[in-house]
C-alpha cells in the first residue's frame, strides 16, 4: 500500500519552518521506502507551484495534485469531511489532515506547538480556532501525534490527555544541503552587507519579538540588526518599530524572504542570530545557524532552550527582558572567546539532530 506525505504547506504563501519541516521530511522518507511506495500530495497547484514542490522534495517519484483548492480542502477536513477522501497509511507534516472519525489505515499528524491554547492571542483568532480544531480532531484519531520537542509533548499532553500516550518526539534537523556557499561575500555584498551583524530569521509575526530586539540592539553602540523573512500577520512594521526603538535607519535592514543560498550565507557572516520569541515548538534557525558556527542568543522559551542545550545563551523573559538581550548581543559581539566557544559547542549540538532519525520515527510509528 502507497504511504502518502501531505505537503500542501510547501506551496502556502508562508511556508515558514513548517513548510521547511515537510519538505525535509519527505527527502528524508525517500531512501527509506520503495520508490513506487510513497506519494506526494497537495492541494491544486498551478504548474510553477508544482515545479517548486517537486524540487523541495528531489527523488520522490510518485505525486498526486488534488483538483480542489487548500480553501475548500482545509474548511472540510476541518469540519471531518472526508473531501478528498484520502486513507492511510498517511503522514502530515502539520496539522492539516483528513483524519477524522471512519479514517482508514494508520495515519501520523503533526503538531509543532501548543501557541494555539497557551498564546492564542500570538495567532489571529480563525488561525488559532482552526489549528486547535485540527489538533483535537487528530488527538482523537490519529494513529499518533508527531512533536519537535519534549516540552512541546508535556504541553499536549495536558491539552490533549486523550492523545498523551501516542504522542513521540520528531525533532527537525539541519538539511543535508545547509552550508556556506563559496560566494557567500558575495551573496551578502549584494544586500549591502559585510559580517558582524545580529541576524533574525523568520516570519514578521508578533511571536516573534521583533520589537524587543529593535530595542535591544538600539542600545548596544555601533550594532547592526539584519532581518530575514516575508511579512505575516500582525502589521509588524519594523520602519516605524525601528523609529520608536531609537534604532537609525543606516543600523537596520529587512531583506524578506530570501534563496537558502542567499540564507545560509547571511546566517554565516552573521556576528550573531538572536531569537527573541514569545512562544515556539522547535526553532529550527536555531539549529541552522549553529551549525554554521554562528553564536545564538534566544528568548527562554523552553522549546528554545531545549534544542539550544548549553550552545546558547537564553535570556529571561520579564519586565527586563530587552536589557538583558542587549546584554546578551553585547557579550557576544564584545568578547571573541565566548563566540568561539559557542561557535564550537553549536556545531555539535547541531549534529545530533538528523533527518534520517525522525524520518525513521514516523515510520515506526505507522505501526
Amino acid at each position: 500500500m502507497t504511504l502518502t506525505i501531505l505537503l500542501d504547506q510547501v506551496l502556502a504563501p508562508v511556508p515558514g519552518g513548517v513548510g521547511r519541516y515537510s519538505a525535509e521530511l519527505a527527502k528524508a522518507l525517500v531512501p527509506l521506502v520503495e520508490p513506487d511506495q510513497l506519494t506526494g500530495w497537495t492541494t491544486r497547484a498551478s504548474a510553477a507551484q508544482r515545479a517548486r514542490v517537486r524540487e523541495s522534495a528531489p527523488g520522490l517519484a510518485r505525486w498526486h495534485h488534488s483538483p480542489l483548492p487548500r480553501s475548500v480542502v482545509s474548511r472540510a477536513w476541518a469540519k471531518g469531511l472526508p473531501l478528498p477522501r484520502l486513507n492511510g497509511p498517511l503522514i502530515a507534516p502539520s496539522v492539516l489532515s483528513p483524519v477524522a472519525k471512519g479514517s482508514r489505515g494508520a495515519a501520523i499528524v503533526t503538531v509543532h506547538d501548543a501557541v494555539p491554547w497557551t498564546h492564542p492571542r500570538l495567532l489571529t483568532p480563525h488561525g488559532a480556532q482552526w489549528h486547535r480544531t485540527m489538533a483535537e480532531r487528530a488527538a482523537s484519531y490519529a494513529t499518533a501525534i508527531a512533536v519537535p520537542t519534549q516540552h512541546v509533548r508535556d504541553q499536549l499532553s495536558e491539552i490533549l490527555p486523550e492523545a498523551a500516550a501516542r504522542m513521540f518526539v520528531a525533532p527537525g534537523a539541519v538539511s543535508d544541503s545547509w552550508v556556506a556557499p563559496a560566494d557567500a561575500a558575495q551573496r551578502r555584498q549584494r544586500h549591502g552587507l559585510g559580517t558582524g551583524y545580529v541576524l533574525a530569521v523568520g516570519t514578521l509575526e508578533p511571536r516573534k519579538g521583533i520589537p524587543d530586539l529593535l530595542r535591544a540592539v538600539a542600545s548596544v553602540p555601533d550594532a547592526m540588526l539584519v532581518i530575514v523573512g516575508p511579512a505575516g500577520w500582525g502589521d509588524v512594521n519594523v520602519a516605524s518599530l525601528a523609529e520608536a526603538a531609537g534604532l537609525p535607519p543606516h543600523r537596520w535592514k529587512t531583506t524578506g524572504r530570501v534563496s537558502e543560498e542567499d540564507l545560509a550565507a547571511l546566517v554565516d557572516g552573521a556576528g550573531l542570530l538572536a531569537m527573541p520569541s514569545k512562544a515556539e515548538g522547535f526553532g529550527l534557525p536555531v539549529l541552522e545557524a549553529m551549525a554554521l558556527g554562528t553564536p545564538v542568543v534566544t528568548s527562554d522559551a523552553p522549546a528554545l532552550v531545549e534544542v539550544g542545550g548549553d550552545a546558547t545563551l537564553a535570556v529571561a523573559q520579564g519586565p527586563e527582558f530587552v536589557e538583558g538581550l542587549a546584554a546578551a548581543v553585547t557579550r557576544v559581539l564584545t568578547d571573541a572567546s565566548l563566540a568561539e566557544q559557542m561557535a564550537r559547542r553549536g556545531h555539535a549540538r547541531a549534529g545530533e539532530y538528523s533527518w534520517s532519525r525522525t524520518a525513521e520515527m514516523f515510520l515506526a510509528h505507522l505501526g
